[in-house]
């Protein structure tokens, strides 16, 4: 009987809890767009796809300026016989992220319950894989190899920046993620606009 008296109690308790936790979202959405700005800012790097992609290389050194007539005869005749070259299958990590902290509050519009926002573009950064990657000719010395592998992942770095398709993914990718987030903000309606930078 007395436990029946309680559960009244309870309901109510929990009704209070439920509304303070409502309402507590309700205000951030409401809340001005600096506000919902400094919130995104938060997660300050938004990691929104990854790929490991690879590439087939060839390098040719420079040839070095000789400081003497004969040094550069030797040096013709030693690349003309045997030159120097390195191939390699390189395999890279590429992932693709949105700096949330360069987000600025024009990017941002709130409508009562539903906001607009501009992403900033994805950027990409790359990391050889050297456990994957494969040297299948080389007669470089290490110097000359580092260099490759450098080589390499600027290569590799540009071709991924440049592909379209994987740009399209990461943008998707970055505004299912944003959408959950703002929706968990207390936003009913998300959507994006076209960065125009």
């Amino acid at each position: 009987m007395r436990l029946l008296k309680l559960v009244p109690w309870l309901f109510m308790i929990a009704a209070v809890a439920v509304a303070a936790t409502l309402l507590r979202v309700e205000r951030l959405a409401a809340s001005e767009p600096p506000a919902v700005v400094d919130r995104i800012r938060d997660v300050q790097r938004l990691e929104v796809l990854q790929v490991t992609v690879h590439q087939k290389l060839t390098f040719a050194p420079d040839p070095k300026p000789e400081p003497t007539l004969l040094a550069g005869v030797l040096a013709y005749a030693r690349e003309t016989v045997a030159p120097r070259r390195g191939r390699a299958i390189v395999f890279a990590e590429a992932r693709f992220f949105v700096d949330l902290r360069r987000l600025r509050s024009d990017q941002v519009v709130v409508d009562g319950d539903e906001v607009t926002l501009t992403l900033p573009e994805p950027e990409v950064e790359t990391s050889l894989l050297p456990a994957e990657t494969e040297v299948i000719a080389s007669n470089l010395d290490s110097a000359e190899t580092a260099q490759l592998l450098d080589d390499a992942q600027r290569r590799l770095q540009g071709t991924v920046a440049s592909d379209a398709k994987l740009r399209q993914r990461a943008r998707e990718a970055a505004a299912r993620t944003m959408t959950a987030l703002l929706k968990g903000f207390g936003f009913r309606k998300v959507t994006f606009a076209q960065s125009t930078s």
